[in-house]
């Protein structure tokens, strides 16, 4: 049938692998904006893919960690930071590494080699191996504002705030005792990162992909929670598992040239807390994440993955684009509460200026940007 909602069509070509997407050559709307306005800027002297941040573009970063931090302490997370690097000697921390379709860096320090982490799961999940975990601890939820994670991209597949080699990434682990409690847990959490969406100014479209043995058992509540959206989604079904989730939600936004990418996402993990899996006949070590439950026996919980709004960097790709593509609908701007500036005061001749000056002092003493 003929999809009636042109934005969600062009979404799903998008997703579903259409090269119509821009014209060769073109620059993705946003790097120009993030310029012109003096957000972010490439770093010539550093690896492509790295960046520069400017004074507004800091005052960004600041307020949108400050408030995925506040909201996710006020959802029960406990906080924690973990290195940007990890050792090569370390078996369950590479045998993660060969899971992942990510490209990574190398660093030598004298004899030793480590890597340049692109995710916060190693180091968090190497330290909840090593915690005394009880029932009651559960759903235990644990956020990192990771500073840096680095992925080793092709030099093509750069494309400005979207995708690059080093970025910031809010992260947010959830173990749960059991499958049942994680699908509670999903449901708290989806409502939790479509507030954030929200409060940020950023529309986006949803995208459950799942087994389908795991769809039929749970598909009337999926079926709710695309309900509320009050929106289309795209189901994406899978014969077998192939990856560590059996449930993968996605937040995508659509740029000014029709381009998708993944800004909030939720993933229910049931592999990477077991002592090991057998894939292709042969014992793959994981992290052997475990508790006693109350019948003396030794369990594995089920860890959520969610990346609470996104990056931070694709945030600000999805807000620049967003703006452009709707420019003819609604005047660009952020927020006022994300806005760097969020009061400018005009003068009519210079006989105004002591006054202006002293209104641009109060305001700015009652903790308005101005």
């Amino acid at each position: 049938p003929e999809i009636q909602d042109e934005n969600f069509d062009l979404f799903l070509r998008s997703e579903l692998g259409s090269r119509e997407v821009k014209k060769e050559g073109e620059e993705p709307p946003h790097i120009k904006s993030m310029k012109e306005f003096e957000l972010i800027d490439f770093e010539p002297n550093s690896d492509s893919g790295n960046l520069r941040w400017y004074t507004k573009g800091v005052i960004m970063k600041n307020l949108i960690k400050q408030y995925l931090e506040d909201s996710l302490i006020e959802f029960g997370a406990i906080l924690v930071d973990t290195p940007i690097m990890y050792t090569v000697k370390n078996d369950k921390l590479t045998a993660q590494t060969a899971r992942f379709p990510a490209r990574t860096y190398w660093v030598e320090s004298g004899r030793n080699r480590f890597l340049l982490r692109f995710a916060g799961d190693f180091l968090q999940f190497d330290m909840f191996s090593e915690m005394n975990l009880r029932l009651e601890y559960f759903p235990l939820r644990v956020y990192e504002w990771e500073q840096y994670d680095f992925r080793r991209e092709q030099e093509g597949e750069l494309t400005g705030l979207r995708r690059l080699r080093g970025f910031i990434m809010p992260d947010f682990h959830t173990l749960c005792k059991d499958l049942p409690s994680s699908v509670d847990e999903f449901k708290k959490q989806y409502d939790l990162d479509k507030s954030l969406m929200e409060d940020l100014g950023i529309k986006s479209f949803i995208i459950f992909r799942t087994t389908d043995d795991f769809f039929k058992e749970n598909k009337e509540w999926i079926k709710e929670l695309v309900k509320k959206e009050n929106q289309p989604a795209l189901l994406e079904l899978w014969e077998d598992r192939y990856y560590y989730f059996v449930l993968k939600f996605e937040r995508t936004v659509l740029s000014a040239q029709n381009k998708s990418a993944t800004l909030a996402t939720i993933q229910i993990d049931v592999e990477s807390s077991l002592e090991y899996i057998e894939q292709d006949g042969k014992k793959r070590q994981k992290y052997n994440i475990s508790y006693e439950d109350k019948d003396g026996t030794i369990k594995h919980p089920i860890i959520l993955h969610n990346s609470p709004a996104g990056g931070l960097e694709r945030i600000i790709w999805g807000l620049l684009e967003t703006a452009e593509r709707e420019i003819d609908k609604v005047v660009p701007g952020f927020k006022t509460w994300l806005s760097p500036i969020q009061v400018r005061i005009l003068t009519i001749s210079e006989d105004q200026n002591s006054y202006a000056e002293a209104i641009l002092e109060e305001l700015n003493e009652k903790g308005f940007r101005t």
